[in-house]
């Protein structure tokens, strides 16, 4: 519903955009956080930074977050600058539009 927002008078781009997130969500699973709505940016930015830790004791050094809907993506952008800031991580790729954003945060090796 979000991509029909993007392309209204092109229902053939918004399935072929909502495919190729797809493909990336499903493949990066693991090493992916989505953006809900109906939780704090405080609590979002907590968890976040909690699973990049994680992930790095791992031996993974990025983390993908997803969020869908206007509110969401300017959610996202908020968080940034702290994750930043507590993990070392760079936002190394940012896909945005007014409904959908996608961040590549990667931590230095």
């Amino acid at each position: 519903e979000a991509l029909l927002k993007i392309y209204p008078n092109d229902p053939a781009a918004a399935k072929s955009q909502f495919q190729s997130v797809y493909r990336l969500i499903v493949n990066e699973l693991p090493w992916t956080e989505f953006v809900s709505g109906r939780k704090s940016v405080t609590k979002i930015t907590a968890h976040i930074i909690e699973k990049m830790k994680r992930n790095i004791q791992n031996g993974v050094h990025y983390l993908n977050i997803h969020g869908l809907g206007e509110h969401n993506v300017e959610k996202t952008l908020s968080m940034l600058p702290e994750i930043e800031a507590q993990t070392g991580a760079k936002a190394v790729h940012i896909e945005k539009n007014v409904a959908r954003i996608f961040v590549r945060l990667e931590i230095p090796s």
